[in-house]
């Protein structure tokens, strides 16, 4: 057991140290390099668009291929106090869509939200078909700034 003593979704230690794993990245112990039952590793789907996005079943999605700019994924349904949060570790831009019906704020009902290269976004339900923007940082992956220290973004 991590040292969060079940207050946390990890599962999994990091390498020999024993440290926790949260969100783990490519490398981690557990499947796919999640060691979360809550986080999930998607590839966007390829010519976008919302009926055919990726579909995702985890709170926390860590997109890592996207083909072409503009394929996307779909966020869980927009029920009351659902959340999610995006990262895009990709060097291309994806669209998030919400189910059928839905929005996230400040954007037309079933239109996408363009998660650029090494963004993040994070989303939350408080009435249903419409979630609110909880977290958005980028830092593109394939910019020239992709040699700030880490820690480092821009707006």
């Amino acid at each position: 057991m991590c040292s969060c003593k079940g207050k946390c979704s990890c599962t999994g230690t990091k390498g020999d140290k024993g440290e926790p794993v949260i969100l783990g990245k490519k490398g981690d112990t557990g499947a796919n390099g999640v060691d979360s039952p809550t986080s999930q590793i998607v590839t966007a789907h390829p010519t976008g668009g919302q009926a055919g996005a990726t579909v995702t079943t985890a709170n926390n999605v860590f997109i890592d291929t996207v083909g072409t700019i503009g394929d996307s994924v779909l966020t869980l349904p927009a029920v009351v106090n659902n959340s999610q949060s995006f990262q895009n570790r990709s060097v291309k831009s994806a669209n998030i869509y919400t189910p059928v019906g839905g929005r996230i704020e400040g954007i037309a009902i079933n239109s996408p939200f363009p998660l650029p290269d090494g963004a993040n976004l994070g989303i939350y339900c408080y009435e249903t078909n419409v979630f609110v923007i909880t977290e958005f940082e980028t830092l593109p992956l394939s910019s020239a700034n992709a040699n700030l220290p880490i820690g480092s973004a821009w707006i």
